[in-house]
């Protein structure tokens, strides 16, 4: 997943051509030993941690390459960091983390990265909604109340 998570960000700040087509270019498989379908406690740890340490270098990245992007390819990498602390955030829900947890981790680890209070933009409805509520810890024990502790599997 980091590794393509990264090479996205590559993309965007090295302008590259993105067009529609029919062929496939990525594919993910579920399989019942990856470490995304795995449900015990190491899994989930691993995951977790590799969530952050994928952040924190998109992170750096983003310090790193400031000068020199375009304020389009900044609100990109902007938007794709975004993202994916909102996807970071969810797996916490989903793992089934307590909302004093999923409080702490927004107030100590993505606070020092820079990245909460999570951004009020409009990038969908979904992102907007769940970025006022994870903005206070009411919205947080609301969120809690509200998500599943596992990952609803894709149809």
């Amino acid at each position: 997943m980091e590794g393509f998570e990264l090479f996205s960000v590559s993309l965007i700040k090295n302008d590259f051509l993105e067009f529609l087509c029919n062929n496939i270019v990525y594919n993910y498989f579920l399989r019942e030993d990856s470490i995304t379908a795995n449900r015990d406690t190491l899994h989930e740890i691993r995951r977790i941690n590799d969530l952050f340490k994928l952040l924190e270098r998109m992170v750096a990245f983003r310090f790193a390459e400031q000068e020199v992007c375009t304020l389009e390819q900044r609100a990109a990498l902007n938007r794709k960091i975004a993202m994916l602390t909102v996807d970071t955030l969810l797996n916490l829900y989903y793992d089934g983390w307590n909302a004093a947890e999923v409080e702490d981790v927004c107030r100590t680890d993505f606070r020092s990265m820079g990245l909460y209070p999570l951004p009020l933009r409009n990038y969908s409805f979904k992102y907007r909604l769940f970025a006022i509520l994870s903005n206070s810890f009411l919205g947080i024990k609301l969120l809690r109340k509200i998500l599943p502790y596992q990952k609803p599997q894709k149809r």
